[in-house]
């Protein structure tokens, strides 16, 4: 079943075009990879407004998004990445390398400067008790393998109702298709565990705060490899979603099935947990630099330049 609104996102598409005829910007800074940025991105390039893109070149082989991602590299003038790999990925997409930086990781910047709840404001601010252990899970449709994603989160429902002893939080998969099936089946596992909690919608800093309070982190969610190494806490990366992102130490890659999940569970009890290093806590500080000296120098027309 297809879950994509696109009625919706072709409203969105007519309006962000009516708005840019009206108030044409300088430029604009795009993050990530989901189709509705993909649109943004369209109707900007459409009216020759520069694009500054922050998360090129990564890769997740697992979902559409990774075509999505790439396709709006193609379409911004700026390039923002998080690290050598990613840098070398766009000039192969080929960019110019004069327009291509390295700045790090934003999240790393947000995690560094917030100021984060302590159990009982978490509990107060969120309306339920975290345990002596606890766990976040999310599990995000595989938009490139739909037909076993409901096989996929019942293996991995099956695996967490074994585990009473934690606390099981929740968060809602995004709007991909097939997320319809998933809450579904989530509604129903949570009412037949008394330690399993659902939220729609954290908020950021509930949910960062919520993952100092961790064991570790579960699922597919590119935050088991981003958020959670920068935080010290290990994850458990379940399927292909996040497939082609750079690995740290603190993560464990497992395959959909019940064998798989009880060996990096017995691993994940193991696992040390060394302060990772990883760019960009001065990362807003280096893109506004970065724009300031360039914003008046793009050619918005833009020359596809081959690997020598």
């Amino acid at each position: 079943k297809n879950n994509y609104n696109f009625e919706a996102w072709s409203i969105f598409f007519n309006k962000f075009s009516k708005l840019l005829e009206n108030n044409k910007p300088n430029i604009a800074i795009l993050l990530g990879d989901r189709i509705e940025t993909l649109f943004a991105a369209i109707a900007l390039h459409s009216f020759n407004i520069p694009i500054a893109h922050i998360g090129g070149g990564e890769l997740t082989k697992g979902a559409t998004d990774n075509a999505f991602r790439h396709s709006i590299t193609k379409l911004s003038n700026l390039h923002f990445v998080s690290n050598n790999t990613y840098y070398k990925r766009v000039l192969q997409l080929g960019e110019n390398k004069n327009n291509v930086f390295i700045v790090g990781d934003p999240a790393v910047e947000l995690i560094k400067k917030s100021k984060f709840k302590s159990k009982i404001q978490i509990e107060n601010s969120l309306g339920f008790k975290l345990f002596k252990k606890n766990i976040i899970v999310t599990f995000h449709p595989e938009t490139l393998d739909l037909n076993n994603n409901n096989k996929k989160f019942k293996i991995l429902l099956d695996f967490l109702e074994n585990l009473k002893e934690y606390r099981i939080i929740f968060t809602f998969p995004n709007s991909d298709q097939n997320s319809v099936e998933i809450i579904k089946l989530l509604k129903i596992s949570t009412k037949k565990n008394r330690n399993f909690i659902i939220f729609k919608e954290m908020g950021t800093l509930n949910y960062l705060s919520t993952m100092k309070y961790c064991e570790f982190i579960l699922g597919n969610s590119s935050s088991g490899l981003t958020e959670a190494p920068i935080l010290n806490i290990p994850s458990i990366n379940y399927g292909s979603r996040q497939e082609g992102r750079i690995r740290f130490q603190t993560v464990i890659d497992c395959d959909t099935n019940i064998k798989s999940l009880k060996n990096s569970y017995k691993k994940i009890q193991n696992i040390k947990k060394n302060k990772i290093k990883i760019k960009g806590q001065d990362f807003s500080d280096r893109l506004s630099n970065i724009l300031t000296k360039k914003i008046n120098k793009i050619n918005i027309k833009k020359e596809f330049i081959d690997l020598k």
